[in-house]
């Protein structure tokens, strides 16, 4: 475990979560290369990077053995929601302990690992060409940082899959658009993570109304007309939509849906024609 203030292992795991999708761009700057065998004689030294992640778990596992073979450095894996970690962290600040050396986690957790003073300025911490080039990013003319303080990195763009049905009750395609949830048909079939508390359903719904794909309204005419079932345990909603107690999971994230794609379960995203 990591005093306070130890984070020495930033330009590691961002290297490590691009692996599968960047193509290296080797370059022969003295300069890095000396700062990067440096950072990795530290973290072998320590022998592992304690890592807190919310919904991208079951993919930061999958991670581990490949980050080992590279690196010779072991990755720790505490999962959770974003509220149960910032508690754990919570906790350990208290007791005078930092464990976390990097967070994965939405825009509202990490900030508020930032007002507990966990983190610092990442910008300088950054490395390998791969990760400081801003070409390499969605961004294009800049790095893709969440927050004035370049405390936190904004590394992922990908479509929206917030919705998912079982294809035993509902054909590919059937659903269209959010409004199509209005109609009479689906009363009663839809579970949604609740967005009432931090979380993938209040990312849903805030990326919704932030981005005009639907308005406060649209939502309160769901709950009026449409008998929705909120929840708070995202297995559970998976199993529900995968064993057909409900045809729809709104805001069900992917983590917890993979281990019932991987088995072969009944169940399919949709992208709405609203946009990704």
């Amino acid at each position: 475990m990591n005093k306070p203030g130890g984070k020495h292992f930033i330009g590691i795991i961002l290297a490590i979560s691009f692996a599968a999708t960047l193509t290296c761009y080797v370059k022969a700057e003295a300069q890095w290369e000396a700062e990067w065998q440096k950072t990795l004689e530290a973290g072998k030294k320590e022998g592992k990077v304690s890592v807190y992640v919310t919904s991208m778990a079951p993919a930061m596992r999958k991670q581990t053995l490949i980050f080992k073979k590279q690196f010779g450095i072991d990755l720790e894996i505490t999962s959770g929601r974003g509220p149960e970690l910032s508690s754990r962290l919570r906790t350990a600040i208290r007791a005078g302990l930092n464990p976390a050396d990097v967070v994965i986690a939405g825009g509202a957790p990490v900030l508020s690992f930032k007002q507990m003073g966990l983190t610092g300025p990442l910008e300088e911490k950054l490395i390998l060409p791969e990760i400081t080039d801003p070409k390499l990013y969605y961004t294009q003319t800049h790095l893709p940082w969440l927050d004035e303080g370049k405390h936190f990195f904004h590394m992922y763009a990908y479509p929206n899959r917030d919705i998912t049905i079982n294809t035993d009750f509902i054909k590919p395609g059937e659903i269209q658009s959010w409004q199509d949830f209005l109609k009479p048909k689906y009363k009663g079939k839809i579970v949604w993570s609740d967005p009432s508390i931090d979380g993938s359903g209040f990312s849903g719904f805030s990326t919704n109304i932030r981005n005009k794909v639907t308005d406060e309204n649209y939502y309160r005419q769901l709950v009026a007309t449409q008998d929705i079932a909120l929840s708070r345990n995202q297995r559970q909603m998976a199993e529900w939509v995968a064993r057909g107690k409900y045809a729809v999971a709104v805001s069900v994230p992917g983590g917890a849906l993979a281990p019932l794609f991987d088995a072969g379960a009944h169940i399919a995203h949709v992208i709405v024609k609203e946009g990704t």
